[in-house]
């Protein structure tokens, strides 16, 4: 979907037919942004109207055929975060319930984003408790999706804090791995 077009804006399109404007079969036909603007809020326009994918102009052809193939396949992701068949089993639901992808994506992205603020305010305060339940709450959220890294980051922070000793960087660890997962899923709800 052209994010700039002449008389159309691509964005506001794909929101409409993610309303259901164009009929409710078309609401989870998959919807790729290009546009020639790479700042990270025109990224994020494009993601919070609906769309799937995002690709820069001008378009290389390898990126073309690679979003492509990751549409129509089902794939998860990113195979390195993702768990494949647990991705499998959310395409199947996604079937019988359109939108329930881009709505476990956004509820992930919510949940990721309060967890990582409560995280950091619990570590400042050296709250190992609440790192702990923290770190619990945001393994149980990647486990919902299959995002394998972020568990293990999660599961890491978690068992440390709850046996009270804390070692530098399994905080940053985590919330790298919930950055990656939560880019890789907005790039393919």
């Amino acid at each position: 979907m052209d994010c700039q077009m002449p008389e159309l804006d691509g964005v506001v399109t794909t929101a409409a037919i993610r309303r259901g404007v164009a009929g409710e079969r078309a609401r989870a036909l998959p919807i790729v942004a290009l546009t020639a603007n790479a700042l990270a809020s025109e990224r994020a326009r494009c993601f919070a109207a609906g769309m799937d994918g995002f690709l820069l102009k001008p378009l290389d052809a390898d990126a073309v055929v690679s979003a492509a193939a990751r549409l129509l396949a089902g794939e998860a992701p990113d195979p390195a975060l993702f768990d494949r068949g647990r991705w499998a089993e959310l395409r199947d639901l996604e079937r019988e319930a359109p939108g329930l992808l881009r709505e476990l994506a956004g509820s992930f992205d919510a949940e990721v984003r309060s967890g990582v603020v409560r995280l950091r305010a619990a570590q400042d305060a050296g709250d190992l408790p609440a790192i702990a339940r923290d770190a619990h709450l945001l393994k149980g959220i990647a486990q919902s999706l299959g995002a394998r890294a972020m568990v293990e980051a999660a599961s890491a922070l978690e068992a440390a804090a709850t046996a009270g000793s804390l070692r530098e960087g399994l905080l940053s660890g985590l919330v790298s791995a919930a950055e990656a997962a939560n880019a890789a899923i907005r790039e393919r709800p």
